[in-house]
């Protein structure tokens, strides 16, 4: 519900910079960290696994976020939201996104 209720007030949304509130991890964010980590874009791997199906680790949702904030440095029109978004969609790799520029 928070990342409806960020989507639905964009402004709101721009101004989510810092870790107040974790955001949802999973397999495709784990992946795409993964493959961020393997292209030495981030220094640290992600914890966790990419299947959903183990055992609940609240400590893996903090360092997975921590890597978030990393990704966001240095981008100043961009939010948390934007960055779980991003990191939603390449970890999905989606069959299509080959044909994207």
């Amino acid at each position: 519900m928070f990342m409806v209720a960020m989507f639905a007030q964009p402004e709101l949304a721009k101004s989510y910079r810092e870790l107040s509130v974790m955001l949802p991890p999973g397999g495709p964010i784990f992946n795409a960290l993964r493959l961020l980590h393997l292209g030495h874009i981030l220094k640290d791997h992600p914890d966790g696994s990419k299947l959903d199906d183990e055992a609940f680790e609240p400590g893996v949702i903090y360092s997975n976020n921590a890597l978030f904030v990393e990704l966001l440095k240095g981008l100043s029109d961009c939010s948390l939201i934007d960055v779980h978004s991003g990191l939603y969609m390449l970890g999905t790799r989606l069959a299509e996104s080959k044909q994207w520029d």
